[in-house]
């Protein structure tokens, strides 16, 4: 079995979780379903939920520096009765309640400095940060492999290669296998280099997929884990959230909340529309937070345009701020 049958089986076999929810996002309090064995992986692609719509043709700048390390959460190869299951890491801070509250603070504050840069209200960025909670426990490096994510994962990465740079086009990320409860880099499974196709991922605070995100709105030259930098992935969020507001011609909450969480403008099924319902009332992973109602007007600014935004200057000032205010 050659490279490409074996990472397009592992991605499959992603394929097979069907869940019902999300659509920038994917994994939390969409309904989730257990991880899937590579080895009865379909031989094509099952239908997406229509929550994903695929994108038209945008010109997003090309940006040379924007190769960001991967910080994303790693991926790891667990064995099962079933054979090899791709599951991932959890950061250690996600088992201290303590640090996972200072972890909370912190995305908080990370999403308020770059909603105010971009010119958006308390309400949108309150909206910004339950759904970060509710899609990854705040945790900028999470990667969604898991639910209607995946679906949208392997059947975008073609969009992510062909309207990425040549650099970027065939990236790929490393698996790894535990031994003695440490990470050690898979060097092969069963003879063949053990990577992943990295455009099949989604990823970040938000869960966005990535093959249509990070060409679509960020850059055309940048790799697709730039969406595990909470900078950059609130940005993105952001122009995305004003792309859907002018597009569904509503600024309520709710309407903001579908689009990110789905790409449309519609009323969702109604346990979907129920899980915003929750979220609004401030029931989210647990949390108790302040109720909002869903009608609620949001605003998520016009500053820094997507369309001409310089982005090395957008991140070297955000980053800025970051250090400045919210230590």
């Amino acid at each position: 079995m050659d490279l490409d049958n074996l990472a397009t089986r592992i991605v499959l076999g992603f394929g097979l979780v069907i869940a019902l929810g999300q659509a920038c996002a994917g994994c939390s309090a969409e309904a989730r379903e257990p991880a899937v064995t590579i080895e009865n992986a379909p031989e094509r692609p099952v239908l997406l939920p229509d929550r994903v719509t695929p994108p038209a043709a945008v010109p997003v700048p090309t940006v040379a520096i924007l190769a960001e390390p991967n910080t994303c959460d790693p991926l790891i190869l667990r064995e099962s009765a079933e054979g090899p299951v791709l599951s991932k890491r959890l950061p250690a801070w996600l088992k201290s309640p303590r640090a996972a509250a200072a972890q909370r603070d912190q995305v908080r504050k990370i999403i308020a400095i770059v909603g105010d840069e971009l010119g958006a209200d308390a309400m949108a960025i309150d909206l910004l940060y339950r759904k970060a909670i509710s899609e990854s426990s705040a945790n900028p490096g999470s990667v969604h492999v898991h639910g209607p994510d995946v679906d949208a994962g392997v059947a975008f990465a073609s969009y992510g290669r062909e309207h990425t740079s040549e650099r970027w086009s065939d990236a790929r990320v490393p698996v790894f296998v535990l031994v003695d409860g440490e990470l050690e880099q898979a060097r092969t499974v069963r003879g063949n280099p053990a990577t992943y196709d990295a455009w099949a991922l989604g990823r970040g605070l938000y869960g966005m997929v990535s093959p249509l995100y990070v060409p679509r709105y960020w850059s055309a030259d940048a790799p697709p884990w730039s969406l595990c930098d909470p900078v950059v992935a609130t940005v993105v969020a952001i122009w995305s959230a004003r792309k859907g507001q002018a597009q569904c011609k509503s600024d309520s909450m709710r309407a903001a909340y579908r689009w990110l969480s789905a790409g449309t403008c519609r009323e969702r099924e109604p346990d979907k529309e129920r899980r915003f319902d929750r979220l609004a009332r401030g029931h989210v992973r647990g949390l108790e937070l302040p109720r909002v109602d869903p009608r609620s007007r949001v605003d998520f600014g016009d500053r820094w345009p997507m369309e001409t935004a310089d982005r090395v200057e957008l991140l070297a000032k955000l980053r800025t701020r970051i250090a400045r205010e919210a230590s």
